[in-house]
């Protein structure tokens, strides 16, 4: 876990420098909730309501951004009680599973509106590195791993304009983790809602 924040502070670090440097930047603050998909939704099947992310965006022309983004989505259920059975090894009881998901991309988005238009509907493509940390207690007993894997997330979106240097952000996510050593490949789609804004 220190991991964790230390990269996502020297993230903050990259990004913020170059909000200083750039102009035409939006800085997005969402709020997420998503569910998992394939092997992702065999070990946890509940739809996660605790997410965030932050993402920077650069507009390179009046239509395209090219920016980098940072997520961390948790998936917990508990599991009734019951005889679960690894490799050899079986046994009886409550299980509690979980799931946090932390990709780190690089994005590139089209919008289909400049930032005259109130609404600016949008698709694009991050690509870059998956952190999955998944934890399954029973008992006494904790099966814990920790991963990277490489991935890539689709998104379309659509901003809707409140101000001159403000826009509601909505999007959705669709977010695939290639399979490690030790880990299955993970997949999950995400609903997000926040709001995108100029740092000055």
């Amino acid at each position: 876990m220190k991991n964790i924040y230390i990269v996502l502070l020297l993230f903050i670090s990259v990004t913020t420098q170059a909000v200083a440097q750039l102009g035409d930047n939006y800085l997005t603050l969402h709020y997420s909730t998503g569910v998992g998909l394939g092997s992702t939704n065999d070990l946890v099947s509940k739809m996660s309501f605790r997410g965030a992310s932050f993402e920077y965006r650069k507009f390179t022309s009046d239509v395209v951004a090219l920016g980098l983004d940072f997520n961390w989505n948790v998936l917990y259920e508990k599991k009734s009680y019951d005889t679960y059975t690894a490799g050899t090894v079986s046994l009886s009881g409550v299980q509690y599973r979980s799931l946090n998901i932390l990709p780190f991309m690089a994005t590139a988005d089209y919008f289909f509106a400049d930032g005259d238009h109130v609404l600016q509907p949008f698709v694009g493509l991050g690509i870059g590195a998956v952190h999955t940390i998944e934890n399954v207690d029973m008992g006494l007993y904790r099966y814990n791993v920790k991963e990277w894997h490489t991935g890539f997330k689709p998104q379309a979106g659509i901003w809707y304009y409140l101000n001159e240097t403000t826009k509601l952000s909505v999007s959705s996510e669709f977010l695939y983790a290639f399979k490690t050593a030790n880990t299955a490949k993970r997949e999950m789609l995400t609903f997000n809602i926040g709001v995108a804004f100029t740092p000055y």
